[in-house]
């Protein structure tokens, strides 16, 4: 089957989303701990 590069994208942002994530809950962690 041929993947559709919509398909790509959307996979790609939510990859980009979640690593976003993680480094905003990772900030929170680190901000709590030397506040």
């Amino acid at each position: 089957h041929e993947v559709t590069s919509e398909v790509l994208d959307s996979e790609a942002s939510l990859v980009l989303l979640q690593a976003e994530n993680r480094m905003h809950a990772q900030n929170a962690v680190l901000i709590s701990l030397f506040a």
